[in-house]
């Protein structure tokens, strides 16, 4: 069961309820003294112990789906900066057909030049 109900309540409405809930820890007290609210609080905690493993184990796998996909993301921005590197230097006099790399056609060309 989600929690989320409670982040909804508005500040009058947990005003009211504040009286209940205080008589309810006084119960809980007193019933941790007998053996049967002993058992009950101990369900209760292994409830919520349970409870916060899933939620531990969710936060884990959020995390290494996070971490997956920042690595994809830095992939692919690498990838297209090899894409889109640009010639320097002199590599520009060697791009004979302009279409901003070097490649066999440009070569071809320059074989044709020297000829």
């Amino acid at each position: 069961m989600s929690d989320e109900w409670f982040n909804t309540l508005k500040r009058e409405e947990v005003e009211k309820v504040l009286p209940a809930l205080a008589v309810a820890g006084r119960a809980g007290l007193a019933a941790a003294k007998t053996p049967m609210g002993q058992a009950a609080i101990g369900a209760a905690g292994n409830f919520a112990k349970d409870k916060l493993k899933q939620r531990v184990e969710q936060q884990k796998k959020d995390l290494e789906e996070q971490k997956r996909l920042m690595d994809e993301q830095k992939r692919l921005q690498q990838e297209q900066e090899n894409l889109t590197k640009k010639l320097v230097g002199n590599q520009k006099k060697l791009d004979k057909d302009g279409d901003g790399d070097i490649d066999e056609k440009d070569f071809k060309q320059l074989r044709e030049e020297k000829k």
